[in-house]
């Protein structure tokens, strides 16, 4: 039975206990031991004009539902900074701060002195971090005027005064709420307790849903007080001390909640980079900032101590979402320098472990409308290991898309599949390893009849076997046919140790790629380089003395899990 509301008085006699308990969604079929008390009518009150209580009960939500979205909604520390804590100490600090703050628990934290209450002021996302994750002998506390709280995912016990385990004296619950509103409580276990769930003095707008309670003196006990407590939602609750596998299942703390902390742009932060800022340095998990469809006209930048960090669009296609800026690389900088690649990147990754999927980048500089020396714009640069693309699109002209290391001798690896890039000189450049597979590279007329660009400019430091690879893919061209090279060989700075690999395989070429694809570059030739082909197909494909063919079994040595193994053995293909 869900979204259920109702009103109690000050002491429940058995009946209405029995009555309050069998308001809750009880499994249908309860493992022996199990509490099953027949349910009475329930008493529904209809919503406050203008209200409409939402329908349904989800499987699994991160969004509260039912009463905790009525009147504005409960949003918990949304449009805050992320923290995890590992101690009471700073639980109890960040649950009493000023503003928003989404508060990830690790581990299990027992409180000190024992049944001493953590405050929680508004605002607040309080979430335990996988199955684990706990407060034992710390009740939590939402006082008079407290609004805006979201509790998931723990494991709360032994809130009992210390020696009273039956919680026939101080009955201090695990969750107390005062007067509270917009609270929602979610997939906790209340274990042991004096009380689990305390809801009183007028506290509304409260969803209390997929909570598990065994072993408890009291299992909840909304409504003690003599005022009313309403707008409540009960929903799918098990109340037994057994723990069949359903009630795990559903109920209680998941290992995968909390795993993954998503902040909603711009419903919770008004930009990209807001959301990216609310990442803490020396982040521990996943955190996914998830975009509404639509333009975001800005910088973003993911620092190198911000690694998990996903950027997410959510419209049915990635050109739904797109990040665009037009800072071109010759633009000067207040102090009178240039901004170079790392100023011009529309999006710059230095974090490690992240991924970007189904949103576009572009860099929409006008070269051809603006005179200025250094007009090459990167729509992305990347420094970090372990970068995922799927389902992006990469726009612009010249250097595109940047995957580079933070030093010649340093390693970094890039997947990126599914995507569409394109450009006209050297878009796909730098010295990462990188893996272009299942994938659109759109090779762009400049509109010359003899020379429109360069696909790659790969600088990979020559220990370094693995540079560019581009496999199973297609690329497209509008520009004349015998006009664009695959690639050439750069040199950053003229250093002699950045020798470029590109491996082409199994990839279809149009008529624009020449009969000689490859060239020299600032006086470096492309023959010292590391530049072959094997298997490319299509009216730009050839075998011929200028271009190199892989033999099979050195191909059999470039595969895809060869490039990005490393030391670690990182394998993100095998997930698509």
């Amino acid at each position: 039975m869900t979204h259920l509301r109702t009103t109690r008085s000050r002491r429940s006699t058995p009946v209405a206990a029995l009555a309050l308990a069998g308001a809750f969604l009880l499994p249908a079929s309860p493992a022996a031991g199990a509490a099953h008390v027949p349910a009475p009518p329930a008493q529904v009150s209809a919503p406050p004009s203008g209200e409409v209580e939402p329908s349904g009960s989800p499987t699994r939500t991160d969004v509260p539902y039912g009463s905790a979205a009525l009147a504005g909604g409960t949003t918990g520390g949304g449009g805050g900074r992320v923290v995890t804590v590992t101690t009471p100490a700073d639980l109890a600090a960040y649950a009493g701060a000023e503003g928003p703050w989404i508060i990830r628990v690790a581990g299990p934290l027992t409180g000190e002195p024992l049944g001493h209450d953590i405050d929680v002021t508004s605002d607040k996302s309080i979430v335990g971090v996988g199955e684990t994750a706990g407060v034992v002998d710390g009740p939590l506390r939402l006082r008079p005027g407290t609004h805006n709280v979201i509790i998931r995912n723990l494991t709360l016990h032994d809130s009992s005064a210390e020696g009273d385990r039956e919680g026939s004296a101080a009955e201090p619950a695990a969750i107390r709420t005062d007067g509270a509103d917009h609270v929602w409580i979610d997939h906790n276990r209340f274990t042991g307790t004096g009380t689990g769930l305390d809801l009183r003095d007028g506290s509304r707008y409260l969803t209390v849903s997929r909570n598990r309670f065994e072993n408890r003196h009291a299992a909840q006990g909304p409504g003690r007080t003599t005022g009313a407590t309403d707008r409540l939602t009960f929903d799918h609750n098990w109340f037994a001390d057994g723990r069949p596998a359903v009630a795990d299942r559903l109920t209680g703390p998941q290992r995968d909640i909390g795993t993954d902390t998503v902040l909603r742009v711009p419903a919770e932060y008004a930009t990209v980079q807001a959301a990216v800022d609310a990442v803490p340095a020396g982040n521990d998990g996943r955190i996914t900032v998830r975009l509404a469809p639509g333009t975001y006209r800005e910088h973003v930048r993911v620092g190198k101590n911000q690694p998990y960090v996903s950027l997410v669009g959510t419209g049915r296609r990635r050109s739904d979402t797109l990040v665009v800026f037009n800072t071109p690389q010759g633009e000067l900088k207040p102090d009178g320098t240039t901004q170079g690649s790392t100023g011009s990147a529309t999006v710059l990754v230095e974090g490690h472990d992240f991924t970007a999927r189904n949103l576009t980048f572009s860099n929409d500089f006008d070269e051809a409308a603006v005179e200025i020396s250094g007009e090459q714009a990167l729509a992305v640069k990347t420094t970090g290991d372990r970068l995922t693309f799927e389902n992006t699109g990469f726009l612009g002209n010249q250097d595109t898309l940047m995957t580079d290391t933070p030093a010649l001798t340093q390693k970094a690896r890039v997947y990126i599949t599914g995507a569409y890039i394109e450009g006209d000189v050297d878009f796909l450049y730098g010295r990462a390893t990188t893996v272009v597979e299942n994938s659109v590279i759109k090779a762009l007329s400049r509109g010359s009849d003899t020379n429109n660009g360069y696909i790659t400019a790969a600088s990979t430091w020559k220990e370094n076997p693995y540079g560019i690879l581009i496999t199973r893919s297609r690329v497209i061209s509008d520009a004349p046919a015998d006009t664009f090279h695959l690639g050439r060989p750069w040199h950053p700075s003229g250093n002699p140790d950045a020798i470029g690999q590109v491996l082409i395989r199994e990839t279809s070429l149009p008529a624009a790629v020449k009969a000689s694809p490859w060239s020299d570059m600032s006086g470096f030739p492309w023959r010292e380089a590391r530049f072959s082909e094997y298997r490319t197909y299509g009216p730009g494909a050839a075998a011929t003395t200028d271009r190199p063919q892989m033999s099979p079994a050195d191909a059999a040595l470039h595969e895809v899990g060869d490039y990005l193994a490393g030391e670690d053995g990182w394998a993100p293909h095998r997930r698509h």
